[in-house]
């Protein structure tokens, strides 16, 4: 009788040993084939992203041409459209990616953080960074938050102004100053003061002085 319970034991144990060996070689293939998974992931949403902010770049390139050159409009304006049209179905499938790596435990939205960072780097002092055809949507966001939809009031009111025109609008209301802004853009003041002018232009505002474009910034509504 001994001898029987010793072997139903044994083979107990040993059953419960094989039992805990194959539960954790599944779980580490779980987690090695969601480790692979989210890395396959993060790389296709860095990728997308990427072609995001050049296609951006091309669309705000082609704005630019449109208000210079308006005898050629319908063409640019067609070759806009379509990029327009691929851009918003890669935007649709960054959001689709971007859920893949949400929290629970988050509060804050991704578009919010990102929005936050991208206004902290702005206003940096020490290393100020903006890239416009990736950054701009993400500051939009955060003075849309944190100014009462003031980049929405500004469109709304304004709706020919050009990605780029709207970029010196945005920087202009965070309070820097036009040299500031070239610095950050990487353009000349002179390419700041020819865009200023565009833009009082179009806002009617006869001078198209840089203390009356300010003004009028401040004053949106």
């Amino acid at each position: 009788m001994e001898r029987q319970n010793d072997a139903f034991r044994n083979r107990w144990a040993l059953t419960v040993l094989l039992t805990v060996a194959v539960l954790s070689s599944l779980a580490l293939l779980v987690f090695l084939g969601w480790s692979f998974f989210r890395k396959q992931r993060m790389e296709l949403l860095k990728r997308s992203r990427h072609e995001v902010a050049c296609l951006q770049q091309q669309i705000d390139s082609l704005q630019e041409q449109i208000d210079d050159n308006q005898g050629e409009a319908r063409t640019f304006q067609e070759k806009l459209m379509a990029l327009e049209a691929e851009k918003k179905s890669k935007e649709i499938r960054i959001r689709q990616l971007e859920t893949t790596f949400r929290s629970k435990h988050i509060s804050l939205s991704v578009e919010a953080i990102e929005a936050a960072q991208v206004y902290l780097q702005v206003v940096s002092r020490k290393t100020p960074a903006y890239h416009p055809s990736s950054d701009r949507s993400a500051l939009e966001h955060w003075m849309n938050l944190s100014l009462d939809c003031w980049a929405e009031r500004l469109a709304i009111r304004y709706p020919s102004l050009t990605n780029g025109e709207k970029d010196i609008c945005y920087l202009c209301r965070l309070g820097l100053g036009f040299d500031e802004m070239a610095l950050l853009l990487g353009v000349q003041s002179r390419s700041v003061e020819r865009t200023v002018y565009r833009i009082c232009r179009k806002m009617g505002l006869s001078q198209g002085s840089k203390e009356e474009f300010r003004s009028r910034i401040f004053m949106v509504n």
